[in-house]
Parts: C-alpha cells; sequence; structure tokens
C-alpha cells in the first residue's frame, strides 16, 4: 500500500492553525483568544479540529455531506481517542458520509491538545474516511500509516516540510 499516491496536494494542509482559528471565532465569537482553545473542552477541541480537517476533505468531489462527517468523527472521537501519541492523531472512520476512500494531511505548527494517550500536543493530524465496505483498504492504510509514523526522522521531516509536494515526498520515500 502506497500512501503517497492516495494523497494529493490539495488534500494538505501546512498550517492548520489559521483554518482551526477560523473555525473557532465562528463557534465562539464572544471569547476566542488564542490560548482559549487549549482551555475549551477536549471534545470542543476536537469538533474545531474535526470540522477543519474535514474542511480538507472536502477539497474532493468524495464528501457527500461535511456536517455528518464531523458527527460521526466526533462519534468515533468519544469511544477512544485518535491522538495515538508522538505528535500524531489519525481521525478515522468508515461512513457513508464519503462516496470513495480519502486520506488528507494537516500540519498544526503550534501543536494542539487532542486528548493523546501521551497527553502531550498533536502536530500531524492524518485523517482517513471509507465507506462502509471498503474494510481492506482502509485497514491497509491505517496499518502502514502507523508502522510509518513510529519513525522519528519521518516524523521531524514530515514537521519541517515545506510544501505540501514534500510531504509526498517524504512519504514516497520512506515506503
Amino acid at each position: 500500500m502506497q500512501i503517497y499516491r492516495l494523497l494529493s496536494p490539495e488534500l494538505i494542509e501546512m498550517d492548520l492553525d489559521p483554518l482551526i482559528r477560523d473555525i473557532y471565532e465562528k463557534n465562539y465569537p464572544n471569547d476566542y483568544d488564542d490560548k482559549e482553545l487549549d482551555q475549551r473542552k477536549p471534545m470542543e477541541i476536537k469538533e474545531i479540529v474535526l470540522t477543519a480537517l474535514t474542511r480538507i476533505l472536502e477539497r474532493t468531489d468524495r464528501v457527500q455531506n461535511p456536517s455528518k462527517l464531523v458527527k460521526d468523527l466526533l462519534f468515533r472521537e468519544k469511544k477512544a481517542s485518535t491522538g495515538i501519541g508522538l505528535s500524531i492523531a489519525i481521525p478515522h472512520i468508515r461512513t457513508m458520509q464519503v462516496k470513495d476512500f480519502v486520506i488528507g494531511f494537516g500540519r498544526s505548527n503550534n501543536g494542539i491538545l487532542y486528548d493523546a494517550i501521551d497527553n502531550l500536543p498533536v502536530h500531524l493530524f492524518f485523517p482517513l474516511v471509507a465507506p462502509p465496505y471498503d474494510d481492506r483498504e482502509y485497514l491497509k492504510v491505517l496499518r502502514k500509516l502507523t508502522e510509518l509514523l513510529q519513525f522519528e526522522h519521518i516524523r521531524d521531516c514530515l514537521l519541517e516540510a515545506e510544501d505540501p509536494g514534500e510531504v509526498i515526498r517524504i512519504l514516497k520515500s520512506e515506503e
């Protein structure tokens, strides 16, 4: 399974922070502050982040209902956090809200408290969604992605990448 082939530049957001700030300001217009996001409840933070990640995935024609996709992802997060530690989160779900398998990438330069298992801020987000009948590819990509991201040098390269093409090249060189 070659993850780099599944990613395209429009599915990569090199700086999630402005998008997250924009969503946060709209959801909480009276009390926005750069440091306020970290003080919100974990599920409120996740809803804002998942909304931002869904907007990335919407850049394709594969997302059918973005608001329901956010709700499905949030429901999945209530079962167990997809913040797997080491500065990584892989929000993933099989849902009717997408036509075909889609994966994206978003990087938060500031880091976000995402209720990761190591309680550290998350910088690298890989949203992964597939239709309910697409178990095989979904599970292969999820497994391959977690295997790749266990290596510190890959995470460091992704944190330092300057453009979407470089993100794709990093994944390609490591697969």
